[in-house]
């Protein structure tokens, strides 16, 4: 078959993108009975939306693998050529945007992805909206008490519904907020990280931010974490992509 072109590598990949999305669905209808909110924020039409658009970039990935094979490109030594997972990324935190601020109209959200080096920020990969710029860069936000460290010290979700009352703490080390360089206004913080398979290390963290208090609230971090680990997932199999094609 041509597709075997593709060598073991290629081909499990292949596997991993049909198979992992009919599961997640199947999972999807059995976690929404338990956690949707009686106040209907969280319904089925919001887990097949969040699906939809997750398959719609399983599909562009796909449609690059049928090209390769018919044009009888072989991708060893250009896998990031065909796979393209600096776009997968991007697109992975274009649905969580999506998701977020489909599920708030009133709010408006800042998602994006922090490198993580070492255990310390090095930089943005993507931020959305793209008009948007980050308030704040790698070296104020590697401050032990920031949204961000503190994520990757406890290498677990993250979040602040009330970032005014956070930076009112009276001790500054239980804070986990910093005001960096920005006026501080109303509004709620996450982070969530993504973990590397084999070092077990933090690599990313997912940053969401809304400009209304409690527009992220910690009472929702079980369903905030679901969501999150089916993209972060998918981001940790474009950063494998990125670092076999060396």
């Amino acid at each position: 078959l041509p597709i075997l072109a593709l060598g073991p590598i290629n081909l499990l990949l292949v596997v991993v993108s049909l198979t992992l999305l009919p599961i997640l669905l199947k999972a999807a209808w059995a976690v929404i009975e338990d956690w949707a909110r009686p106040e209907g924020e969280y319904t089925r039409e919001d887990v097949v939306f969040l699906m939809d658009r997750l398959q719609r970039i399983v599909g562009m990935k796909l449609s690059r693998f049928s090209e390769a094979i018919v044009s009888g490109q072989r991708p060893r030594g250009h896998l990031s050529s065909v796979l393209k997972p600096e776009v997968q990324i991007k697109s992975l935190l274009g649905v969580v945007h999506e998701f977020f601020s489909s599920m708030d109209a009133h709010t408006q959200f800042r998602v994006g992805l922090m490198r993580v080096i070492d255990g310390k920020p090095k930089g943005w990969i993507h931020f959305l909206p793209e008009s948007h710029v980050p308030r704040s860069g790698p070296e104020e936000l590697s401050a032990p008490t920031s949204t961000i460290m503190r994520c990757v010290e406890a290498k677990s979700i993250v979040i602040v519904d009330d970032i005014k009352k956070e930076l009112e703490r009276r001790s500054k080390d239980d804070r986990r907020f910093i005001k960096a360089n920005s006026p501080v206004a109303d509004g709620s913080q996450l982070c969530f990280p993504v973990i590397d398979h084999s070092s077990r290390q933090v690599v990313f963290v997912i940053t969401i931010a809304g400009n209304r208090t409690a527009c992220l609230m910690e009472s929702q971090a079980d369903m905030y974490s679901w969501v999150l680990h089916i993209v972060s997932s998918r981001i940790q199999l474009e950063f494998c992509v990125d670092q076999l094609n060396g």
